[in-house]
């Protein structure tokens, strides 16, 4: 039970006027959250309720697998991310160490298991972590999902071989989706692109939840479900061209540097030209190479999709210089004549013929330019960037760009960089192996800030039982003889033994102060006790975002309540 006079936290009239997010906007106000300075957020006692309520739904679900807890510090030693070239933002400690703040737990995983893992007597293992994370690159002042700092629940699966790691990964996904049906928001299952930390490639899903203005872009198929972030979604290629390969021709196109100039100049459309991306890549192991990428000129590079199939590390725009060194020319560049340069060309562009295509030479450009005729590539894979519009893979319906945030996501990490790490036990035949392993991570803090936003009116919050800080809100409206105050003690100790918690408003406050600050709150459940709803025959019973209220007995109080909030009862 937790009684508003003693509460330390207050509500707010106002919010901060460089919050404009309605749902943050209540967050602050009601007491759930306080901004600090340098883009973090601190958790008051309700937010860090509603944290640990959706954090025990999951923690629950996999109590089969008896999981046990861990905890990785959020400031790690560099060393211990520099082995396998993993991005982190770094700073000098007061002694000159190199400290690099955590955006997740892959190294130190693998520091635990190179020295904690011996046999396979130890595995299966299930291991849970919640504290902070890191969240890289540039962030607004104020935010939730755009925080410095993002509180997480992270799940470790550990096991000897795939089959089990496999089935393991089910479960825990299936309880992980669970959880989030429950909490009432709309939830895609995305694809996204696999982590090339390292240059090790992992098999990778996420979970996105719908919401205008959201950080992350996913595209989505609302006939068949298929859904993706940017970099992995795939698109439905065009049929094959049946025109017959024509003679290779060279043309003058003055002053035509870009695809557009150049369909403008020649009065064809966008995607009768092929596009030439010169990209610089390194792949850690060995010196930066020039990449040339080919798309139809209507496409553009999906820059991760080129990273997997060329094993890249990292891709950046090749210097005109660079260019110009393996004989092509800016803005004029094709691949027709050139040599020593590994060529990657979009699945579209062996089915489509008679393309134009740079000449290698200022002001001039080559028509029906047909590839395997007139030149070759070392690899063709599906290198083009999805858009909306643009047909499902499956469906082929047009899909359809959906903003939101990223409030879980799923990794399988690639077993060749855990045997490079010398994650591995000793088998029952004797020899070592490599453990397979997987990351499973609940974004707790973005899935607060999704709540707010979709679960909320223009009086407040409005949270669903499962995520709920507490389920009932008791508010006394005071009495002269005292009458109110003994009922509403009485229900909330009869509430209490039923097993929902309490937030009591016994502040010596006007009824409008403590209704407005009820509506702000969001409980799912408001009871008033007052004299009035006591003469006539109990206590007045509301839920949060109806307007009826009727009055019950503390029986019926208590067996109502038990049905609305089911969810949130304990066995």
């Amino acid at each position: 039970m937790i009684r508003m006079s003693q509460h330390f936290t207050q509500t707010r009239r106002e919010a901060p006027a460089d919050v404009d997010r309605p749902g943050l906007q209540f967050l602050i106000r009601a007491g759930y959250l306080q901004p600090l300075m340098g883009g973090t957020t601190g958790l008051l006692p309700l937010g860090l309720r509603v944290c640990e309520r959706v954090e025990y739904r999951l923690r629950d679900a996999l109590a089969a697998y008896r999981p046990q807890e861990i905890s990785f510090p959020l400031a790690q030693p560099g060393e211990l991310w520099e082995p396998a070239g993993l991005p982190a933002d770094r700073f000098d400690s007061p002694h000159r160490q190199n400290v690099v703040l955590a955006p997740h737990s892959l190294p130190a995983l693998m520091e635990l298991l190179r020295t904690q893992l011996r046999s396979y007597r130890q595995l299966p293992a299930l291991l849970l972590q919640s504290g902070s994370r890191w969240q890289n690159g540039p962030r607004p002042r104020r935010g939730v999902w755009r925080g410095r700092e993002t509180r997480t629940l992270e799940v470790f699966n550990l096991c000897q071989d795939e089959t089990v790691f496999k089935e393991r990964e089910a479960y825990i996904q299936a309880a992980l989706e669970c959880c989030l049906a429950e909490m009432g928001l709309p939830i895609w299952r995305i694809l996204t692109s696999a982590c090339l930390e390292g240059g090790a490639r992992h098999s990778a899903a996420g979970w996105h939840c719908a919401l205008p203005g959201g950080e992350t872009t996913a595209l989505v198929c609302p006939a068949c479900g298929y859904a993706a972030d940017e970099t992995a979604a795939r698109f439905r290629r065009d049929a094959a061209g049946t025109e017959s390969p024509l003679p290779l021709e060279k043309v003058a196109t003055p002053h035509c540097p870009t695809i557009e100039s150049l369909a403008e100049f020649l009065g064809i459309t966008a995607a009768r030209t092929a596009k030439a991306v010169f990209l610089t890549a390194d792949a850690g192991t060995r010196a930066e190479r020039l990449i040339f990428a080919v798309v139809r000129g209507d496409r553009e590079v999906n820059p991760i999709a080129l990273m997997e199939v060329t094993g890249a590390r990292t891709l950046r725009p090749a210097e005109d210089a660079e260019i110009e060194a393996v004989g092509a020319v800016p803005g004029y560049a094709s691949p027709v004549g050139l040599k020593d340069v590994e060529v990657v060309v979009d699945t579209e562009i062996p089915t489509s013929p008679n393309l134009v295509s740079g000449a290698n030479e200022a002001g001039f450009h080559l028509r029906n330019v047909n590839y395997g005729r007139d030149y070759a590539a070392r690899t063709v894979a599906e290198i083009a960037a999805a858009r909306p519009g643009l047909p499902c893979p499956h469906c082929g319906s047009a899909l359809r760009a959906e903003e939101g945030v990223e409030i879980a996501s799923s990794v399988a990490v690639d077993r060749d960089l855990l045997a490079a790490q010398n994650c591995t036990f000793m088998g029952s035949n004797g020899k070592p192996a490599p453990v397979e392993a997987g990351i499973t991570c609940l974004n707790l803090s973005h899935l607060m800030a999704c709540l707010a936003e979709l679960h909320r009116d223009n009086f407040g919050l409005c949270w669903p039982p499962a995520a709920a800080p507490l389920p009932v809100h008791l508010v006394i409206l005071n009495s002269k003889s005292g009458e109110a105050e003994a009922a509403a003690e009485e229900l909330a100790a009869r509430l209490e033994a039923s097993g929902l918690e309490v937030l009591v408003d016994d502040r010596n406050e006007r009824a409008g102060v403590k209704f407005n600050d009820a509506d702000l709150i969001g409980l799912p459940l408001r009871v008033t006790a007052s004299e009035r709803a006591l003469q006539e025959g109990g206590f007045e019973f509301k839920p949060r975002g109806e307007k009826d209220k009727i009055i019950l007995s503390l029986q019926e109080v208590l067996e109502r309540a038990a049905v609305r909030l089911n969810p949130l009862r304990e066995e």
